[in-house]
């Protein structure tokens, strides 16, 4: 019997990290002209892209280039993996910011491209909380491509199961668990030849039932190479039963799909111990949670979303894994608190814009709270504001009815 291998190529490149907004702009720039010379050149080329807010940013700069990518997502050779805006980190956001960063990405992608992803991503990320597959299935999807899981996770294929019993299948590689069997996925970060050519011998050597996942990953400035490519259509003239696929996440877990192997479910809580860099640049997480938490407001306070679009996108920039988690030179700091004062100017202006009477008093936090509020007329009273709701007020009255949110 036939080995099923699916060869799918992923480039990461980070919104900044060791380099700034702009230079990491300039060098997906680089890495999209690359990658189209290769679609056009190889039909049975196929690659997979990620992070929204890149090819955003592109647009206005290069909107050819926006343009030519387009008929190879019609043509199935391309696929957007996630449709994240950016592969924020999900241990230090307010849940709510992985909301909005899918529902932005989801939208760009579909008001441009015409394209809804088929699997969801966090490839890279520290955080895995156990509510993800609640809120990925609630955006359509079911399937998860990601890596670095943590504790003592012994399957890199498997359904993990939420809080509320939602369940996603997960395909999951380089973890930080001691115990993990890599029977099924096989991935390299390469950097040049000499570091892809063994990734289709490590594939061989996998000993679960298949199909089996092959990466060969690169990111930043490693350029994209076809060389796994080339080796792969190589082996399979000289492995006869072997069965080499150039494929996408959507092809792979397809052909997972189809297969009637029983796969293990597990915690969704896949990073329990917060495996990653938590410590450094502290005033940037405070402030994150500051903005974050007044665009929430402003939303419950009635704001527009088209005023506060902007502001989000400012804050998927600044939740990047790479940027919140600070670990990265001094000037990509002042970059990321340069994107929140933003955020914060749009929101005050959105909160300022509400009308001066009658006045509705909203709480938050999603518990009860009693608080004195000084009222531009210069007074001060009382209300009692339930959980997550709010309270209208008429100047001219004293009544104070609630109102639930």
């Amino acid at each position: 019997m036939s080995r099923h291998f699916h060869l799918v190529g992923i480039t990461h490149i980070d919104l900044a990290w060791k380099r700034g907004f702009a230079e990491m702009a300039e060098l997906l720039e680089m890495s999209v002209v690359w990658l189209l010379d290769a679609l056009e050149r190889y039909p049975d080329f196929k690659y997979t892209l990620e992070q929204v807010a890149h090819y955003r940013a592109l647009a206005p700069r290069r909107p050819d280039l926006v343009a030519r990518l387009a008929p190879h997502f019609r043509s199935g050779r391309l696929e957007f993996a996630g449709g994240l805006a950016s592969t924020l980190e999900l241990n230090l956001p307010h849940a709510e910011c992985l909301v909005r960063n899918q529902s932005l990405g989801l939208r760009w992608l579909r008001d441009t491209w015409g394209i809804a992803p088929a699997t969801a991503y966090t490839v890279d990320t520290f955080g895995h909380p156990a509510q993800l597959p609640q809120v990925f299935r609630q955006f359509g999807f079911t399937h998860l491509l990601t890596s670095r899981g943590g504790g003592e996770l012994p399957e890199d294929l498997f359904h993990a199961r939420g809080l509320d019993g939602s369940t996603v299948l997960v395909a999951c590689w380089h973890t930080y668990g001691a115990y993990v069997k890599p029977q099924n996925i096989a991935e390299i970060f390469y950097a040049d030849w000499s570091t892809v050519d063994p990734l289709l011998d490590k594939a061989a050597a996998l000993r679960g039932p298949g199909p089996y996942l092959v990466i060969p990953y690169t990111e930043n400035e490693a350029p994209i190479s076809r060389r796994a490519f080339d080796l792969a259509a190589a082996r399979a003239h000289s492995h006869p039963d072997e069965t080499w696929h150039v494929s996408t996440p959507a092809d792979f877990f397809h052909a997972l799909d189809a297969s009637p192997r029983p796969l293990p479910t597990v915690s969704a809580d896949l990073n329990p111990e917060f495996t990653g860099c938590f410590s450094n640049r502290i005033a940037l997480r405070l402030r994150n949670r500051a903005i974050e938490t007044l665009l929430l407001d402003a939303e419950c306070a009635g704001a527009s979303a088209a005023t506060l679009d902007a502001a989000w996108w400012d804050l998927a920039h600044v939740q990047f894994h790479d940027v919140l988690t600070g670990s990265h030179p001094t000037p990509v700091y002042h970059e990321a608190m340069a994107l929140l004062d933003r955020a914060e100017a749009a929101a005050h202006a959105s909160l300022g814009c509400s009308p001066s009477a009658p006045l509705h008093v909203f709480n938050a936090l999603p518990w009860p709270r009693r608080e004195w509020l000084s009222l531009p007329n210069g007074y001060s009273l009382p209300f009692d504001l339930p959980a997550c709701g709010s309270v209208p007020f008429t100047p001219q009255s004293s009544a104070i009815l609630e109102n639930e949110f």
